[in-house]
Order: structure tokens, then C-alpha cells, then sequence
């Protein structure tokens, strides 16, 4: 499904096929010298079109020129990336390879391609590219780059980082490549995010919601959370229930699924019942355009006040198909709740977005909606006993009823126009508006008194059909105070036939990223840290080797850093017996220990497995810094208490 993530990623994808197509205007002009007068203004025209984003008439005149000038290479090259941009994968890849036939060696051209490649979802044909130009020694940045790219996509970003800070230290230090260090950074750092939250309605319904979660990535395969959610009910009496959830985020890149498992439990607001609940997603890419969405859970229903007094956990279901063009969005979903005694409540519903305006300011989206709701056994029943309703019957009154414990419609229809506005207020605040209003109807039940064939009275229930116009808003604002710091606010109405509804919320999230050291510029501090800020710079170097000779010099360089500084803190004040047990000597037997352990983490890996089936030679290279440079000291470097202990 399409995000502002995906959205700005975009929006860098072109910019930066923009910019390797004027990398390559040296070539151009010297063709053009040679062309006919027409090609200038032609490759003129069609740019400012591009710029513009008018893609179909810029493709339309280099398709002319084209047709007149098949072997024109350059004009296969813009035409493949107007396409591009029109999301018209099959003919951009067609227009791709007439020009590679043109000129198979053109490395700008190949390089563009397997950027392409890359946006288009075909990881394997990118990966296939690149290792062909690596296999030939061409040592471009831009393809560490692009592997970067490629792993950060596909969820891999402890790879990704390894190839962006290769990438950068070959040169790479445009601001593309810092903002994707950057993303990929924050992608792999923890991240603490805590709300609360305000809902009121009137059934009448009122709750505190305070949530807190812990997220940190530690591979594709385990991305571990944990969330707790306290709700504080405000009924005639107060209520608590907390639920506490742990989950895995998994991603299969070459299947294109993406799974989160979740377990945990919650202590219901009345009779101290416990109960285990568990969710399942499934995210399956069918194609640029289409993903697939399957969900089954098992959890609590706190949404109407008679839910409140009474434990209901429901088995939810679902189904939906998600479709994303450029800025177009539509949906297709199937939804099934199974509430105790299996009374099943269906829903389906269906939404498109069209996009109205869109610059550098925001973004106008209108569509439209129709969804349908059923359920086998409709829950509506008397809030009185009969006994009670006998004692107050009044034959020119409705008995009054409820949905209870939880709301299962007959026949509800819903169409309703769309709209959402999402403004640029600065580069740190966003502002998001959407709502709905539209025509809707129901089967609305009713309640009546009754005799059976026995004379028995019983409370009976009919059906009229009533029609209302339900409508909805939300407000959401988010401030991110720098990269580590996000506030958010949304408030939300929700009007429909049964309640009216207020809710408001504020959170905060922080990630907790790495502090970066600048090791040439920093000469601050005692020896001993000075020694280690040394050691970390020499780690990073490794990423300066370019083959696996160069690779086994730099980690003998590290290694040796490494046995100097275990001598130099064997030979400190505290490692020998007299100082043994105070607090000087565990500083010191710290150090030694985490030193020692990053020697034996170094040999651990080998350097002399290299062979053609392991990949291409960068590949390889790749993947022993991946390893190399994730050994770092991790003992104290505070030299206040040696100093004081003297």
C-alpha cells in the first residue's frame, strides 16, 4: 500500500533518473553535433515537459522522433523513463533494451536501468546487472548505492547499512546518499512510541487509552516488539482493563510477504478474567500495482458500553485487496467476526481515491465508498426483564432495547462521497484532513410484545427500514523536532445512526539512534579512549578495501590496534594483585574482557573462503565487512575513576 514513505521515495527515484541522464549529456552533445537540426529541439522540448511532469506529451513527441531516428539511442533512454514515471513498467523495460542493444556498454545507461529495475520491484534482474558489472571491475559508488536501495527495500537494513557506508566512502556523498544513511539509521534504531488517548460517546461510553511500544529491528526475519495498552472506562463505576502484547514483523523479500505474529493476554474490566489473544497478518505483493492483505485474530471487543460489563473476545477475519497507481488508491476488502455462540457478522466494502492537485504543498484526494454489513443473528434485545417491562408497559411506547454485549446489523448499506487534504505546513509539519459524508440504511430493529401458541407472552422483535446520513472528520498533525523526535495530535467525529463520537489523542515516539563520531576530527579525551576512537575508525577503513588482499591487511592492522591495547591495559594500575577487587581493577578487567572478545570475534571470521559460487567478488567483499565491521568495543572508556584512583 502506497505511504508518504513510498511517495518520497518516488519522488528521489525520478529525481535521481533525472540527474543520470544529464550525467550523460557529454555523450549527447556530441551526438547531437552530428544529428539532424530537428534532435536538439526535440530532446529540448520533450525535457521541459518532464519537468514539468507531463510525461504523456513529452513521450508523445520523442515517440515521432523516435519512429523517424530508430537508432537513436538516446531517444530509447528518455522515452524508457517517461514511462517510468507513467508507471508503464512493460513498455519502459522494452524502450530500456532497444538502447542496451544500441549500446550495450554504456555504463550510465546500465546503471539508469538497474535504478529502474530497482523501482520496478525486479530485485533479481538488478542483482543480476550489477554483479555483471562488478565481475568486469567496474567500481562504481552509485552500484553500492543502489545495493543499498535494494537491501533497504527488501527489509534487510543491517545489509544496507553495510552498502551505504561502502557506498560513501567511495565517494557517494550527495545528499541522496546521506538521507538514505539517515533512513536506514532510524529503520534499524529502537523506537519507543507512548499516546493516550480520549474517546467519548454517547451510548454512553467513556475511556482513557494510555499505549506504550518498544520496536527494534534485528533482521529481516526479526523486527520484536512489544505494546502494552491500558483502558480506564468512566461508567457508574471505573474499570480497568490492561493488555499486554509481543510480536515479530517478518519479511520474505524474494516471495514478496510480509508476517506479523502477535500473542498476549488481557485482564477484562469485570471479574478479573484473563484471556490469551493473538493476531496474524500477511502482506502479499502481487504486483507493482496490487498487494494482498490476509488477517485472522483473536482478540478482546470493548465497543459498546454493555461490552464493558460483560468478557467478549471475537475471532475477526479478513480479506483485502489493495491497489495503488501513482497517486490513485483503491481498496476491495471481505470481513468476517466470529462472536461467541457463532454469530457471525459479515462486512465488505470497496473505495477508490482520485488525486485532485498535488505539489510541493500537499496533496487533494477525492473518491467514494459503498460497503454492506449483515450478521446471522441480530443482537438487539431489551434493556428490562420482562417482569419489569410488564410493570411499566406503556402500549403507545417503544420497549426499550440495546445492542448487547456487542453490534451485529441487519442489512446495513453505506455509500458515501470521500475526501482527503494533506498539507506541507514546513518541513517538520504536516497536517492531514479526511472525512466522509453520505446516505445510509438499516434494517432497524424494534421491540413488541408477543403471545406464543400457549398464550405465553414473550418480547418479539420487528424490523423497519430507516435511512441516515452518516458522516465522519479527522485532524491529524504531526511535528517531527529533528530525527529522532516525532509529536503527534488527531482528533476524530464519527457521526452514523447509533452514536455520535469524540475522540482525541497525543503521542510521542523517539528512536533511539546511534550517537556518529567524527574519529578524524575528535582528539578530545584520555589516552585509553582516544586508542579505542582509533580502533573504531580503523574498522570503518575496512570499507576502503577493494579486494581481499587489501581486506586482509586492514584486519591485521585492526587486530594489531587490538593487541597493543590489551597489553597497554594488562600493563594500567588495578590489573595487578595488589589493587585486586576495587573498583579500578574491574574497570580494567572490563576493558581486558571486551577486548579480547573483539579478537576472538575478528578470528572467527575467515577471509579465505572465497570461491565462484559465493557470488560476485563485491558480493563477497560485501558481505565479510558486513561481518568485520560489526565488531565494536562495548567496555567502560571512562577514565575519571582511573585518574581519582591513583
Amino acid at each position: 500500500m502506497v505511504n508518504s514513505r513510498s511517495q518520497s521515495v518516488l519522488t528521489k527515484v525520478k529525481v535521481a533518473l533525472l540527474l543520470l541522464f544529464i550525467l550523460c549529456t557529454g555523450k549527447l552533445h556530441a551526438q547531437v553535433k552530428s544529428a539532424k537540426a530537428g534532435q536538439p529541439d526535440t530532446f529540448k522540448i520533450a525535457n521541459r515537459f518532464i519537468a514539468k511532469k507531463k510525461y504523456r506529451k513529452a513521450n508523445a513527441i520523442l515517440k515521432k522522433y523516435n519512429q523517424a531516428h530508430p537508432n537513436d539511442m538516446n531517444a530509447h533512454w528518455l522515452r524508457a523513463q517517461s514511462y517510468l514515471w507513467l508507471t508503464n513498467n512493460k513498455r519502459s523495460d522494452q524502450q530500456y533494451t532497444e538502447a542496451r542493444k544500441l549500446e550495450p556498454g554504456n555504463d550510465y545507461l546500465n546503471l539508469n536501468y538497474i535504478q529502474a529495475l530497482l523501482y520496478m520491484g525486479r530485485y533479481h534482474a538488478a542483482d543480476s546487472l550489477m554483479g555483471r558489472l562488478e565481475d568486469a571491475d567496474q567500481q562504481y559508488a552509485s552500484i553500492a548505492y543502489m545495493r543499498a536501495q535494494q537491501s533497504y527495500w527488501m527489509g534487510d537494513y543491517r545489509r544496507a547499512a553495510a552498502y551505504i557506508k561502502q557506498a560513501i566512502r567511495e565517494g557517494d556523498k550527495d545528499n541522496e546518499a546521506r538521507g538514505l544513511c539517515d533512513q536506514i539509521a532510524i529503520a534499524r534504531a529502537p523506537l519507543l512510541s507512548f499516546s493516550t488517548s480520549y474517546l467519548s460517546d454517547n451510548q454512553p461510553l467513556t475511556a482513557v487509552i494510555s499505549s506504550i511500544k518498544l520496536e527494534k529491528y534485528f533482521h529481516k526475519l526479526l523486527t520484536l516488539y512489544v505494546a502494552v495498552d491500558e483502558y480506564h472506562f468512566i461508567q457508574n463505576r471505573m474499570s480497568d482493563a490492561p493488555w499486554v502484547r509481543v510480536g515479530d514483523k517478518l519479511y520474505f523479500p524474494k516471495a514478496g510477504i510480509k508476517l506479523t505474529a502477535e500473542a498476549g493476554i488481557m485482564k477484562f474490566p469485570v471479574m478479573n478474567t484473563v484471556s490469551a489473544t493473538g493476531n496474524l497478518d500477511m502482506n502479499i505483493r502481487v504486483s507493482r500495482q496490487f498487494d494482498i492483505t490476509l488477517s485472522g485474530g483473536y482478540v478482546p471487543y470493548l465497543d459498546t458500553k454493555t461490552s464493558i460489563d460483560t468478557n467478549v473476545t471475537a475471532t475477526k477475519l479478513a480479506a483485502m485487496l489493495n491497489w495503488h497507481k501513482r497517486k490513485w488508491l483503491g481498496q476491495a476488502a471481505l470481513l468476517n467476526t466470529i462472536f461467541p455462540g457463532n454469530n457471525n457478522v459479515y462486512s465488505a466494502y470497496a473505495y477508490v481515491m482520485a488525486p485532485i492537485a498535488g505539489r510541493s504543498w500537499g496533496q487533494f484526494n477525492i473518491g467514494y465508498s459503498t460497503s454492506y454489513s449483515n450478521s446471522d443473528k441480530n443482537s438487539y434485545t431489551a434493556i428490562n426483564s420482562l417482569h419489569d417491562i410488564f410493570a411499566a408497559y406503556n402500549a403507545s411506547a417503544s420497549i426499550p432495547g440495546i445492542y448487547s454485549p456487542y453490534f451485529a446489523p441487519s442489512q446495513l448499506y453505506v455509500n458515501a462521497g470521500l475526501a482527503s487534504l494533506e498539507l506541507n505546513m514546513s518541513k517538520k509539519l504536516t497536517l492531514r484532513l479526511s472525512g466522509d459524508v453520505g446516505y445510509g440504511s438499516i434494517w432497524n430493529p424494534y421491540l413488541y410484545l408477543n403471545k406464543d401458541p400457549g398464550g405465553n407472552v414473550y418480547v418479539a422483535k420487528g424490523y423497519s427500514m430507516e435511512s441516515f446520513t452518516p458522516s465522519d472528520v479527522t485532524a491529524a498533525l504531526s511535528f517531527k523536532i529533528n530525527k529522532t523526535w516525532l509529536l503527534t495530535a488527531k482528533y476524530m467525529y464519527r457521526n452514523t445512526y447509533f452514536f455520535t463520537s469524540n475522540y482525541g489523542s497525543i503521542g510521542v515516539s523517539k528512536s533511539f539512534l546511534h550517537t556518529r563520531i567524527d574519529w578524524l576530527s575528535d582528539s578530545s579525551g584520555h589516552s585509553f579512549s582516544r586508542s579505542v576512537k582509533e580502533l573504531d575508525g580503523q574498522i570503518q577503513d575496512l570499507y576502503s578495501a577493494l579486494n581481499a588482499v587489501q581486506l586482509k591487511g586492514a584486519v591485521a592492522e585492526v587486530e594489531m590496534h587490538i593487541t597493543n591495547l590489551i597489553a597497554a591495559n594488562k600493563a594500567m594500575p588495578g590489573h595487578s594483585e595488589i589493587l585486586q577487587n576495587s573498583e579500578l581493577s574491574d574497570l580494567s578487567q572490563a576493558r581486558y574482557d571486551a577486548l579480547n572478545d573483539m579478537l576472538s570475534e575478528l578470528h572467527s571470521i575467515s577471509l579465505d573462503d572465497y570461491d565462484a559460487s559465493a557470488g560476485t567478488k563485491s558480493q563477497w567483499l560485501t558481505e565479510k565487512l558486513y561481518e568485520l565491521t560489526a565488531i565494536r568495543y562495548n567496555g567502560p572508556t571512562n577514565e575519571n575513576v582511573v585518574l581519582s584512583g591513583r
